[in-house]
């Protein structure tokens, strides 16, 4: 799948060869759109990331989970671009993904270490807050350091 896409030709009629091809040889949809996906983020095609998963929710009935997957995976490979365009398309992926703590990762990977807090402190996950205060550490956030601090001295207190 990934010959067809170094090409640069149209996404769309190539993805029904290979939905076929998945689909006779059995392959895992996960594993092969996951690294389609990862392949188009890592060569500056995020904004094509959005027509694959489109395909692929038109044509099967691939769980929610299975899509969140693929989204982090494409989300994890195009970080590196400092690009404030790329970093948009960037939020707005991580944005579709469904479950709570892909999201919370997501945002900590790229960076967005607010939303991330923001989203851990909503559904009460102490564990993600931790890591949202390392990052915030290591990056030298100090403003986000000091929300994680309050609310985890808060989360300590009232389990006294």
């Amino acid at each position: 799948m990934q010959v067809l896409y170094a090409a640069k030709c149209h996404l769309i009629p190539f993805f029904y060869l290979s939905y076929r091809i998945i689909h006779h040889y059995k392959l895992p949809e996960v594993k092969v759109f996951g690294a389609s996906a990862k392949f188009l983020a890592s060569n500056q095609r995020i904004a094509e990331v959005e027509k694959l998963i489109s395909c692929i929710t038109s044509n099967n009935g691939i769980q929610t989970r299975d899509i969140d997957e693929i989204l982090s995976i494409a989300v994890n490979s195009a970080c590196n671009c400092n690009d404030p365009e790329v970093k948009t398309v960037l939020d707005n992926r991580v944005k579709r993904i469904h479950g709570v703590e892909l999201r919370i990762s997501c945002h900590i990977f790229i960076g967005q270490l607010k939303s991330a807090y923001l989203l851990a402190n909503k559904y009460e996950r102490i564990g993600d807050i931790r890591r949202i205060q390392r990052q915030a550490e290591l990056t030298n956030q100090v403003h986000i350091k000091k929300l994680c601090e309050r609310k985890l001295s808060v989360n300590a207190t009232a389990r006294e």
